[in-house]
């Protein structure tokens, strides 16, 4: 599944940032395809709880 992120920054350096993730279920891990904008990891882990699915950084289970 691929997802697109608009992500306003705080200090609204870039009002325009996005980042494009893609899902992939089977692994739990995610990646990037494209980003503007902001510094953003290539890939990380996902993790399903009730509330749905939190992408998390490659490391551990941070979101």
């Amino acid at each position: 599944m691929r997802i697109t992120l608009h992500l306003g920054t705080f200090d609204r350096l870039d009002p325009n940032a996005y980042a494009i993730l893609w899902l992939d279920n089977d692994t739990h891990k995610w990646s990037r395809e494209g980003h503007a904008g902001l510094q953003f990891p290539d890939w990380g882990k996902l993790r399903v709880d009730a509330r749905g699915t939190v992408v998390c950084d490659q490391h551990d289970a941070r979101p």
